[in-house]
């Protein structure tokens, strides 16, 4: 994170949490600071691979702001994202 910090703020930071434990409580810790003390707008940290109704209410809690994985959505293609985007209501 010190090191990305320092990276231009037009950059989007990613993580993977594949086969995280997110009620983990160090796991869950890592993830709050990285949400609170990245000098990134919150638009620019997306959490990948939220697989399931826990991570994405976990994440929720933590104020993470864009999640992404097969607990919101399958995989789609560029056809399908228009129509589901015209549907999909933000988290808050």
């Amino acid at each position: 994170l010190q090191e990305a910090n320092s990276w231009p703020r037009d950059t989007t930071l990613s993580f993977n949490l594949s086969s995280k434990d997110l009620s983990s409580v160090n796991y869950a810790k890592e993830i709050r600071t990285i949400i609170l003390n990245s000098n990134f707008p919150p638009e620019r940290l997306v959490f990948e691979l939220t697989e399931t109704e826990e991570q994405g209410a976990l994440l929720q809690e933590m104020e993470a702001s864009l999640m992404q994985g097969y607990y919101y959505s399958k995989p789609i293609n560029a056809k399908q994202i228009g129509p589901l985007l015209e549907k999909t209501k933000p988290l808050k």
